[in-house]
């Protein structure tokens, strides 16, 4: 479901912004053209709340975003051929401030994770995306040992195997929740797996032969290899340091290479993107390199370069990437950088139609370069 994250140039590409409801001073989501050069070429704006999370459909013809204000709300957006955007229906989640959206992987369902109420909730879709109607919403409790963090569950992703297994990461508990869904879309809840207290689970990927996954934990600055059991739930094997900064907190995204040998996490303390040797036990941090800002939000790889937010520079940059042995080597004396207005979340989608494309609402070409 996830579009191919390394190919060709001209990859349309959704960025959504914090808004000032929620402190931000984006309009809310910009769609660009990105090229293999690092030029963002900007199509058009659509005025949503605070979009932190962005997923496409399938069929490429829209999205939706996770809209982080009170009440929750989930907005699907329509998205031309030529990238224009308009507002389609929304749903409001049951919930306040969702922070992360995912599709079950035949598209029938969208899930929702809600970090300040603690709650996810589950949507129905038809076959042509439409969001159809909320089927399901339960309610996270618990808490943690982290002071002014962990005072209550805060559900912060969702991640859908091809399994049926929905695994929910909740920051404020220190868990990682597993449910199927039902026949009608109602989430049942199947295990509870613990995580080391007080590292504030924030994002999950597993390995491409889903024997393995990662955890990153937000309030510790440490990524987890877990182990996959036969039935679906996780135990932690080994943890690793995401920086050498003394900082404690502020690790954000991850993001693991196709080979599966390499983990990349983005780092708001100390402004760094982290690389990680994951062919270690325990995986070796062995490089961190300069995000070019302030606070990396979320970062995505997309046509041969590296495309980082930085949510508090309002900045976008885009590092060239050099591929060797199949394994993704970032250039950093190559770069080019795009004024976004506290950017969030970066949704690469489908290539550009270079023979029939025309400009729909602007297409102003965006950064400046450096050496």
């Amino acid at each position: 479901m996830t579009p191919d994250l390394f190919s060709v140039s001209g990859r349309l590409v959704l960025v959504g912004s914090y808004t000032p409801e929620a402190g931000g001073n984006g309009r809310g989501i910009t769609s660009a053209w990105a090229h293999a050069d690092g030029r963002l070429e900007a199509v058009s704006e659509l005025d949503v709340i605070s979009p932190t999370c962005i997923v496409w459909h399938p069929n490429g013809a829209r999205a939706y975003a996770a809209c982080e204000f009170d009440p929750g709300r989930i907005q699907a957006i329509d998205v031309s051929p030529a990238g224009a955007l308009a507002g389609a229906e929304g749903l409001r989640t049951g919930g306040a401030g969702p922070c992360h959206v995912a599709l079950s992987v035949d598209a029938a369902y969208l899930f929702s994770a809600d970090y300040q109420g603690g709650t996810v909730s589950a949507f129905s879709l038809d076959t042509s995306g439409r969001l159809e109607a909320m089927t399901d919403v339960v309610v996270h409790e618990g808490s943690g040992p982290v002071i002014g963090r962990q005072g209550s569950a805060h559900p912060h992703m969702v991640v859908c195997r091809p399994d049926g297994h929905i695994y929910v990461v909740d920051l404020g508990t220190d868990e990682v929740r597993r449910y199927v869904s039902g026949a009608r879309g109602q989430l049942q809840l199947t295990s509870i797996d613990p995580m080391p207290a007080g590292c504030g689970p924030r994002q999950l990927a597993f390995s491409p032969g889903g024997d393995s996954a990662y955890l990153l934990g937000e309030l510790t600055s440490e990524l987890f290899r877990l182990v996959v059991r036969s039935d679906g739930s996780l135990r932690v094997r080994s943890s690793t340091r995401v920086t050498g900064s003394p900082m404690a907190d502020g690790a954000s995204h991850l993001f693991l290479s196709p080979s599966g040998r390499r983990a990349y996490v983005s780092n708001r303390g100390p402004g760094t993107i982290a690389v990680l040797d994951l062919s270690c036990e325990p995986a070796v941090l062995i490089e961190e390199i300069p995000c070019g800002g302030t606070s990396p939000r979320q970062f995505a790889f997309i046509d041969d370069r590296l495309w980082i937010g930085n949510q508090q520079s309002d900045s976008v940059r885009s590092y060239r990437v050099r591929t060797d042995a199949q394994e993704q080597h970032i250039v950093t004396q190559e770069y080019v950088d795009t004024p976004i207005r506290t950017p969030t979340w970066l949704a690469p989608g489908r290539r550009r139609p270079e023979e029939s494309w025309e400009p729909s609402v602007t297409s102003t070409p965006l950064g400046n370069q450096g050496q």
